[in-house]
């Protein structure tokens, strides 16, 4: 799936954006948060664009006990896709615990503020999950990694794995 607003006009805006930026970081410019937020995401954007290189398409299909993802890799456990296809973690120490852990808060900030029945502040190793998913653009947050929101790309990791929640809680059946 190729991003729709991955056109050469948009890509030349950005990098008209990008070179204004980098006119004013070199003139000693105080940039407010709002301006260092929306530089980050739109210097993403660009560099993605740059790099042509397409969204990723997450797939999952059960075969037997086996999820197997786009990539024709097989994974026990929808924990074990998340935690070591998606967020690159490995095999060893606690993976699996994590790797739930790290199933309970995608579902947890695919829920909107209002509905989410605990927060990541409540669990340390919830937190660092977050700011993991978020070096993997999973999620984007504003002042504080408690009130964090899916990005698209955490949007189609979490829609992959919601068809194969028992009751839409973040729990595997």
């Amino acid at each position: 799936m190729s991003n729709p607003t991955t056109t050469p006009e948009r890509c030349e805006e950005l990098a008209d954006k990008a070179a204004l930026m980098e006119e004013r970081i070199d003139s000693g410019y105080d940039f407010t948060t709002a301006e260092c937020g929306e530089l980050k995401v739109k210097l993403r954007e660009l560099a993605e664009m740059k790099r042509g290189r397409a969204e990723k398409a997450f797939a999952l299909e059960r075969d037997g006990t086996w999820y197997i993802d786009q990539d024709g890799e097989s994974w026990e456990t929808l924990e074990d896709w998340l935690f070591m296809g998606v967020l690159g973690g490995c095999k060893c120490g606690t993976s699996e615990e994590l790797g739930g852990l790290a199933l309970r808060v995608l579902a947890l900030l695919a829920q909107p503020h209002e509905s989410r029945t605990w927060s990541i502040r409540d669990d340390e190793r919830a937190e660092i999950i977050a700011h993991w998913m978020y070096s993997r653009e999973l999620l984007e947050h504003g002042s504080s990694i408690g009130g964090a929101w899916l990005t698209e790309k955490g949007k189609r990791v979490y829609a992959t794995l919601l068809p194969f929640f028992d009751n839409g809680d973040g729990e595997a059946a």
